[in-house]
């Protein structure tokens, strides 16, 4: 009997962007078995494929995933790293694909330093999450650093990965068709090539809904498909087994231990005990996200900076930004982009028609009220405002 297998390719369109793009043959093809779909946690068929392809040099490997950890293979050298980096740049992606159909509806598609200033910013944010010594009590090794380093000029430095996108195909060979149509240089033609990939096969994202109980291998990226920031409404589910080693919510870190259905909940103490063993190297299944105080204040700052580069860029930011809150699931991908407890600064930067006083953030809670009747519980602490509407910050 044949087996199903899949590929998740992950195309860096880069003759969207008129760069000059490698042929399909030089790709450095990495492939991994996955020896159990349910320990897998990613709903696939035993012994199917799963691939992301980036470019010629930058290919990230979703294997291993009985053990939570993956390999980034950067210019031929490959590092492997803790599995929370690979899901930080994994989600990146997710964050830059989000912002750049933000900007195509927005008119801003031929403007490549729009692109270049939202991938330099999604690229400091990871890096800044990843690196922050806070968060993990201690500042992480000189190896550590270098490896993150490098993801940050691999996202800096190359804006076309603001094209990226999430796709499942059926085999091997049609990837590799779809690959060469998409590095085709006549750019109308590579874009069509790419929308008619995306109709036919589905992204990562719409597979998911289709098969109801495919959960991503984290809380987050499993939010981001229900349109929800929330984990207890994941915990609640019980069709979604093991699907991450973390989770957070109100300050909380949970821990999932692979075998596992219920998340263990760590004092803080020994969260950062987890945290700090995994960057000296001992791969257990923990990962944490900063809930510092002093976290608001640093992003605060560098998210106004961001703003006025994009405002000075695209001219009309505030409709930018006000692209991505139709749905949940894009204002969800959104809000990975942006600091915890830091959305009242964006909604002051860029306010929505009728806001008020959103110069001093105070229009943010009427803002979202959308969200949340439809079932996106954005609590008030996240937001930055009061339960009531009132604006009153923390």
């Amino acid at each position: 009997m044949s087996r199903l297998k899949s590929v998740f390719l992950l195309t860096a369109c880069g003759a969207l962007l008129a760069c000059e793009a490698p042929h399909i043959d030089d790709y450095r093809i990495e492939t991994q078995f996955v020896a159990s779909a349910e320990s897998a946690g990613l709903g696939l068929e035993a012994d199917e494929i799963v691939l992301a392809v980036v470019d010629e040099e930058h290919v990230i490997r979703l294997g291993d995933l009985e053990r939570y950890r993956a390999s980034l293979s950067v210019s031929g050298q490959v590092i492997t790293n803790p599995y929370n980096q690979r899901l930080e740049l994994l989600n990146a992606l997710l964050t830059i694909e989000t912002l750049n159909q933000a900007g195509l509806e927005a008119g801003l598609a031929d403007d490549p330093e729009v692109h270049a200033a939202v991938a330099s910013q999604t690229a400091d944010v990871v890096l800044r999450r990843l690196v922050n010594s806070e968060t993990a009590g201690q500042s992480p090794s000189d190896e550590e650093v270098d490896g993150l380093l490098e993801t940050y000029d691999f996202l800096v430095n190359r804006p076309n990965l603001v094209w990226a996108s999430l796709v499942v195909v059926p085999d091997r060979q049609t990837a590799r068709a779809l690959a060469r149509r998409i590095q085709n240089d006549d750019r109308s033609e590579a874009f069509t090539a790419f929308n008619q990939a995306v109709e036919q096969y589905g992204t990562l994202p719409s597979l998911a809904e289709q098969r109801g109980d495919l959960g991503f291998v984290t809380q987050e990226e499993l939010a981001l498909v229900l349109g929800t920031t929330h984990a207890s409404e994941i915990f609640e589910d019980r069709r979604h087994t093991v699907f991450g080693p973390w989770a957070i919510e109100h300050g909380t870190l949970l821990v999932f231990i692979p075998g596992r259905r219920e998340p263990i909940q760590l004092s803080e103490e020994q969260a950062r005990n987890e945290v700090r063993d995994v960057l000296l190297g001992n791969q257990r299944y923990a990962a944490v996200e900063s809930v510092l105080t002093r976290a608001r204040e640093e992003y605060s700052l560098e998210f106004t900076e961001a703003g006025e580069q994009l405002q000075s860029l695209s001219g009309d930011p505030q409709d930018y930004w006000r692209r991505l809150r139709p749905q949940p699931f894009e204002f969800a991908l959104h809000e990975r982009l942006l600091p915890r407890y830091n959305l009242a600064n964006v909604e002051a930067l860029f306010p929505l028609e009728g806001s008020g006083a959103a110069a001093e953030g105070t229009g943010s809670a009427a803002a979202f009220a959308d969200f949340d009747r439809e079932g996106t519980e954005f609590d008030a602490e996240r937001m930055g405002t009061s339960p009531e509407g009132t604006g009153q910050n923390p």
